[in-house]
C-alpha cells in the first residue's frame, strides 16, 4: 500500500509518494484508517500500524472515498477528532408558504444555507411528491430553492417539510415546514380602502366594496366589521357581488375614526382580506345645491359672469374663458371642499376646484380636470388667472373621466393637501404657501356644471 500527497482530484495527474508498506490483499472486508496529527500522517490496516510520513502540504480538509478502475465497496465511514464546533444557522424564513389558484405553479422560493462562516457539506430532501428542492452547491454557504407543483392535487391545504442535513453539524438535521394551499377561487376586493368625510347632523353617501373571484369555480364569502358607526348592507354572499358601506357620524362626534371590513372566502386564495375604512367628522361650514340659485357665489375679478347660469339645479358655465366663482370665508383653515361635476365633452380645460383662496389676490390651491389626458393635476396658483403663475404639486394616475357625473374633493390639513376623485384618494402633496382661505369653482374654455357643494371643517 502506498501513501500519496495528491494535488488534485485525478490522482494520476499529480501524486507524490510519501510512504509505502508491504501488504497481502484478498477480497474479504478490512478496515482502513488514516490518522492526522499536525504534519504526521499514519496508516492502519485492520487496527495494525502500517506506516507513517511527515508532510506539511495540507493542514485541513474533507474526507473522500477515492476509486479507480476496479470494483470496490465502502461502508461504516467514521470521522473522529477534536474540531471547532459547526452548526447550521437558523433558516430564514423559518417556513415556506405557497398558494396556487386555478392550476398556476407558484414561483420557487429560495433560502440561504450557512454555518456561521464555516464551510461544511450539506444536502436537502423533501417528503412530498408535490414538493421539490434543489441546491446551488453541496458546501456552505449555499442556496436552497424550494418549488411546489399543484398538478394532480385537489383543492385544499397540504403540508410538507424540507429536511436540511449537514454531517458533523451539531444541530443537523434542520426541518423547515412547507404549507401549500391549492385553490380554484381567489378573493379580490376593490377598492382597497374607503374614506368618508362627514359633518355632524348629516349622513354622507354610501360607498361599496366589489367582491370578485379572480380564479375559477364558485366562491362564497362573509363580511364583518367591529365599530357601531359602520354599517354593511350585507354580510354574506357569492362572488361577484358588492357590499354597501355606510357610516353614522352622529354616533361618534367630531374626529377621525377607523375600522376595517374583513371579507373571508373559505378555501379561496388571498382570504381573508380587509378594506380599511376611515371616517373624518367635522362641522358643516358651507353647502349649496343651487336649488335657490347662485346667490352664495361671487364672480372673480376676471369677470365673465354672464357665462354662469343655474340649469336644472346645477351651477353651469358655458366655457367662455378663464374665470372663477368663489364663496366662503378667508378664515377657513383645515377643511374639505367637495362638489359633483359634469362635463359636456372630454376636451381639455373645463377647469376644476380651488381651496384656501385669497379672495383679494386669487392665490390658492387648485385641482384641474384634464379629460383628454384622463388625469387630475394639483397646482399652487399665485393669482386669479391660473396661466400667469402656477406650480404643479401632483398628478393622478389615469382616471375614468367622462361626461357622467363625478365627485371632486380637496382636503386641507396643515401643509397636507389631498385630492379625491369619486371618494378615492388620487393625489397627495405637501405645501406651506397658503394656510387659509375660501373656495372657488375654476373654469376655462369648456362647459362644465357643478352641484352639491359641501365644506366641512376638519379636526
Amino acid at each position: 500500500m502506498i501513501l500519496y500527497s495528491v494535488s488534485q482530484w485525478n490522482i494520476n495527474n499529480g501524486a507524490v509518494q510519501v510512504a509505502s508498506a508491504p501488504l497481502t490483499f484478498d477480497t474479504g472486508t478490512h478496515d482502513l484508517k488514516l490518522d492526522f496529527h499536525g504534519n504526521v500522517i499514519s496508516v492502519y490496516w485492520d487496527g495494525t500500524f502500517m506506516m507513517s510520513a511527515t508532510d506539511n502540504s495540507y493542514s485541513a480538509g474533507y474526507v473522500c472515498l477515492d476509486a479507480d478502475s476496479q470494483p470496490i465497496s465502502y461502508s461504516n465511514v467514521q470521522v473522529d477528532g477534536v474540531q471547532n464546533a459547526v452548526a447550521l444557522d437558523p433558516v430564514t424564513p423559518s417556513s415556506f408558504v405557497f398558494n396556487s389558484v386555478g392550476g398556476t405553479i407558484p414561483a420557487p422560493q429560495t433560502v440561504n444555507i450557512t454555518a456561521g462562516g464555516a464551510t461544511t457539506t450539506w444536502a436537502a430532501t423533501s417528503n412530498a411528491a408535490w414538493l421539490t428542492v434543489s441546491s446551488s452547491s453541496s458546501l456552505t454557504p449555499g442556496q436552497l430553492s424550494v418549488s411546489v407543483n399543484p398538478t394532480g392535487l385537489a383543492p385544499g391545504g397540504y403540508s410538507g417539510a424540507v429536511t436540511i442535513s449537514a454531517p458533523g453539524a451539531s444541530n443537523s438535521p434542520v426541518t423547515v415546514p412547507v404549507t401549500f394551499t391549492v385553490s380554484s377561487a381567489a378573493l379580490s376586493l376593490s377598492p382597497t380602502n374607503l374614506t368618508f368625510f362627514a359633518a355632524l347632523g348629516s349622513t354622507p353617501g354610501s360607498q361599496s366594496i366589489q367582491v370578485s373571484n379572480l380564479g375559477t369555480g364558485a366562491m362564497s364569502w362573509t363580511a364583518s366589521k367591529t365599530q357601531s358607526w359602520l354599517t354593511l348592507s350585507s354580510t354574506s354572499g357569492s362572488a361577484p357581488s358588492s357590499i354597501g358601506v355606510t357610516v353614522n357620524p352622529s354616533a361618534t362626534g367630531t374626529g377621525t375614526f377607523n375600522d376595517a371590513v374583513t371579507v373571508t372566502a373559505p378555501g379561496a386564495a388571498n382570504s381573508p382580506a380587509t378594506v380599511p375604512v376611515s371616517m373624518q367628522v367635522g362641522s358643516l361650514l358651507f353647502s349649496d345645491d343651487f336649488s335657490s340659485g347662485s346667490g352664495n357665489w361671487t364672480i372673480s375679478p376676471l369677470g365673465n359672469a354672464a357665462g354662469w347660469s343655474v340649469v336644472n339645479a346645477a351651477f353651469t358655465y358655458n366655457g367662455g374663458g378663464e374665470t372663477e366663482e368663489y364663496a366662503g370665508s378667508s378664515a377657513w383653515t383645515n377643511y374639505t371642499v367637495a362638489s359633483d361635476f359634469q362635463l359636456a365633452s372630454t376636451n381639455d380645460y373645463p377647469g376644476g376646484l380651488r381651496g384656501r383662496v385669497n379672495t383679494t389676490t386669487g392665490a390658492s390651491y387648485g385641482v384641474w380636470i384634464y379629460p383628454a389626458e384622463r388625469v387630475l393635476k394639483l397646482f399652487r396658483i399665485g393669482q386669479w388667472n391660473i396661466d400667469a403663475d402656477l406650480s404643479l404639486l401632483g398628478q393622478s394616475a389615469p382616471l375614468p373621466i367622462d361626461i357622467n357625473t363625478h365627485n371632486l374633493r380637496l382636503v386641507f390639513q396643515g401643509t397636507t393637501i389631498q385630492v379625491y376623485f369619486d371618494n378615492a384618494l388620487v393625489i397627495s402633496a405637501n405645501d406651506a404657501s397658503y394656510s387659509q382661505g375660501a373656495v372657488a369653482f375654476d373654469v376655462s374654455n369648456q362647459p362644465i356644471s357643478f352641484d352639491n357643494v359641501t365644506v366641512i371643517s376638519l379636526p
